[in-house]
């Protein structure tokens, strides 16, 4: 078990603290976005980048329950080990990049005011 809460301190230990968005995201976005379309646009991006990161969280779960087993082997080798980490870190440097290109494209949708009123320092916390 402790190679597993090594595995998951080293690679991040979830994706929930990489992204960044004021609280009440889509509730601001609404109030803020007044045109629909761009709205609408910024909202299905905000759905994407969540559902990446939930996807990534599901991997880092599935990897500590490959390592748990191994865990288990006494036999494991550190090639067994390695295994589950290098397809985690495959599967984060994709879903990395899926998150930023979605991001990026959801800024582009955005006037600077708008920015700023959505992202402004007072309403910027982790969202869960």
């Amino acid at each position: 078990m402790l190679i597993a809460a090594l595995t998951i301190f080293l690679l991040g230990g979830g994706s929930d603290s990489l992204w960044l968005f004021p609280q009440d995201f889509a509730k601001q976005v609404k109030n803020v976005v007044t045109e629909e379309k761009r709205q609408t646009e910024i909202l299905t991006a905000y759905d994407e980048i969540q559902k990446n990161a939930d996807s990534y969280n599901d991997e880092i779960r599935k990897m500590v329950e490959e390592i748990s087993k191994l865990n288990q082997t006494p036999a494991a080798t550190e090639t067994d080990y390695e295994q589950p980490i290098q397809s985690l870190l495959q599967k984060r440097k994709q879903i990395q990049t899926e998150i930023i290109d979605t991001r990026l494209k959801m800024a582009s949708q955005f006037s600077q005011d708008e920015w700023e009123k959505v992202f402004s320092e007072d309403s910027t916390t982790e969202d869960k």
